[in-house]
């Protein structure tokens, strides 16, 4: 089904997959996806490869999510995009506390099974039911105007050069990572160790982002702090290294 039309833009991609699922009927054991057009250039990944790895898949939720990177590096994606959103861990916090969902945007650990960018996952109609249960919650406060958070949900950030996107978009786009986190569903993901990277910085530190990842991992399967403690240290290596690299090239400018 072809949802290019979009006669909400301040929506994005919500508003197209909002209108597929209320209006059609959505079988509990079926799985749906939506892509951007943008899904190859993303993540280099075509139909085939897709419906390939679906072959196999009995998860609720199944994640071609690229940007390992971002995945790896950072403890869960409200972090990641605080940096390029101001304001979006402390207006999501909001929200969730807003519709009663225990859950600390600061501290909460995710990784590459649940860490899901650009809506590029493919899940079960049971489970994209309960995620338009939590959108349809936004978009009513965003619509009606009347919430105190209405104002914050609306307010425009930076996205990218010359291009302001509403918050709402990018808590929208994080919700599958927080229901991953809050309700009994499980999920999968594609091998994105060999997905492209959202940039150039991280790529001399691929095994540093394997480290990041695998610790994460024991800690969620462990509850041991411990490996949360060595996954922080091993992120502040990473992020300094970087850090002296990018003031070295802004020297030489």
């Amino acid at each position: 089904m072809n949802n290019s039309e979009n006669l909400r833009p301040d929506w994005r991609e919500y508003w197209s997959i909002r209108h597929y699922l209320l209006s059609q009927k959505i079988d509990l054991d079926s799985y749906y996806g939506f892509f951007s057009p943008k899904f190859y250039e993303k993540t280099n990944l075509n139909s085939a490869d897709v419906f390939e790895f679906m072959k196999k898949q009995t998860d609720d939720v199944v994640s071609f999510s690229p940007y390992f990177d971002q995945i790896a590096f950072f403890i869960n994606p409200f972090i990641q995009g605080e940096i390029n959103h101001p304001g979006l861990i402390n207006t999501s916090q909001k929200f969730f506390n807003h519709v009663k969902t225990n859950i600390n945007i600061n501290t909460f650990v995710s990784d590459q099974y649940t860490s899901i960018y650009s809506n590029f996952f493919v899940a079960k109609g049971r489970f994209w039911i309960v995620w338009l249960d939590y959108c349809e919650k936004l978009f009513r406060i965003c619509e009606e105007g009347t919430h105190p958070l209405a104002k914050e949900l609306n307010r425009l950030v930076s996205y990218k050069p010359g291009e302001d996107v509403a918050m709402k978009i990018f808590i929208i786009e994080r919700m599958v990572t927080v229901i991953l986190k809050a309700e009994k569903f499980t999920s999968n993901c594609i091998n994105n160790l060999v997905l492209p990277y959202a940039g150039n910085f991280l790529l001399p530190h691929h095994k540093g982002m394997v480290h990041c990842e695998a610790l994460k991992q024991a800690y969620l399967r462990t509850n041991n702090t411990t490996y949360l403690d060595f996954f922080y240290e091993q992120a502040h290596e990473i992020g300094d290294s970087v850090k002296r690299h990018i003031e070295l090239l802004d020297s030489t400018k």
